[in-house]
């Protein structure tokens, strides 16, 4: 009886495997025939088990989005716009959506910026960026401002107010301001002003104009924050 068997193979111990195969013919009068692979044949199923290996990985995660960059111009921009628009005021907007001062705000978007400012100055940009995507602090601010009294009016008071005196404040008074400022970068959030004029002995009004004040001279290179001293003990 004779049986032909026909093998292609490829691997390390060809020779080895092609000496067994020869001996167990001889042995048992099976006819072998034995059929090796050309090298490009064998390179190109390699490289089809390496493809084939890559598709049965995982697909890649999807990478995540990056952080927005906030544009302080452009922000400033858009909430004007939007309580403009809406008839809203800008001392409900300070108030209740960034929890500072009217003059605080309206210096802000009056003098935005190119960039987002570091440490305090950020989170009031972050607020109102915030406040612009978000549709129900939008329509809840709206309900609280039809609700107002005389609605105001271009983001102003809607009762007029008297021009005020000069006022004089005393030399520890200034130096806790002054030291509030340098504390705050001169823009203190509503609560800090509330304590401040409770510590201070004087008016909220009165606290938000000197910090407006303040801010302005700074600018303008006639105020350094920390210039107000202690009066010398004698």
């Amino acid at each position: 009886m004779s049986v032909s068997i026909k093998v292609s193979f490829v691997g390390e111990h060809k020779q080895e495997i092609l000496d067994l195969l020869r001996k167990f013919a001889a042995d048992n009068t099976i006819r072998v025939d034995i059929e090796e692979l050309p090298a490009t044949e064998m390179e190109d199923n390699e490289e089809t088990n390496v493809v084939a290996s890559k598709d049965d990985q995982p697909c890649d995660q999807p990478e995540e989005p990056q952080a927005q960059v906030l544009v302080p111009k452009e922000i400033a921009a858009n909430v004007k716009r939007w309580l403009t628009t809406n008839n809203v005021g800008q001392v409900l907007f300070a108030n209740k959506v960034l929890d500072r001062a009217r003059s605080t705000f309206s210096d802000s978007i009056r003098n935005a910026p190119e960039t987002v400012p570091l440490g305090h100055g950020k989170k009031l940009w972050e607020q109102m960026d915030k406040f612009l995507s978000d549709p129900q602090q939008r329509k809840e601010l709206l309900m609280l401002s039809n609700k107002r009294p005389g609605h105001e009016t271009n983001g102003e008071d809607p009762t007029p107010t008297k021009k005020s005196a000069t006022i004089s404040f005393e030399r520890w008074q200034l130096v806790g301001l002054d030291k509030l400022f340098m504390e705050c970068d001169g823009r203190p959030e509503k609560k800090t002003v509330d304590l401040a004029a409770s510590s201070f002995k004087m008016d909220v009004k009165q606290a938000n104009v000197w910090f407006q004040n303040h801010r302005r001279r700074e600018k303008n290179g006639q105020y350094v924050p920390g210039s107000y001293q202690p009066k010398p003990k004698e």
